[in-house]
């Protein structure tokens, strides 16, 4: 009984403004789909050397699209390396997943995963300034 009401405290501590259940519910998706989580590819030149053509984006980083666009729109973000550790501590809530990404084959499971949890995504680079747009309903 201890142990439920220690739980409870710690989700009410949290500064994550995503609801805890929510944020679960998106880490599993990301697992069914097969998205590991860090490091993916392992060398970066041989992964872009065996799929030239592909779109890969390494140390990306996916976000909620509407906390992204609110802030963006607010001009909170700056997009420089200096600012990149800034807009990441601002939009750190609101991070669903982070790793290697090819994109060229990964955006049809992404767009399940929007479509999963209701909600569009947003791809960034390591600096947090957009790469693409996951729809929850494809057009």
């Amino acid at each position: 009984m201890e142990e439920k009401a220690l739980g409870k405290n710690l989700r009410k501590k949290r500064k994550n403004n995503m609801d805890y259940t929510k944020k679960s519910k998106i880490k599993n998706l990301f697992s069914e789909k097969g998205f590991p989580r860090g490091i993916c590819f392992g060398s970066k030149a041989k992964y872009k050397k065996q799929n030239p053509q592909n779109r890969v984006i390494f140390n990306a980083l996916i976000y909620l699209s509407k906390p992204y666009y609110d802030l963006l729109e607010a001009g909170e973000l700056e997009f420089s390396f200096e600012n990149c550790s800034k807009n990441y501590g601002k939009l750190e809530e609101y991070q669903v997943w982070h790793g290697d990404l090819d994109l060229t084959k990964s955006k049809k499971d992404l767009e399940d995963i929007a479509k999963g949890i209701g909600e569009d995504l947003v791809v960034t680079d390591e600096f947090t300034e957009r790469e693409a747009d996951i729809k929850k309903e494809s057009l």
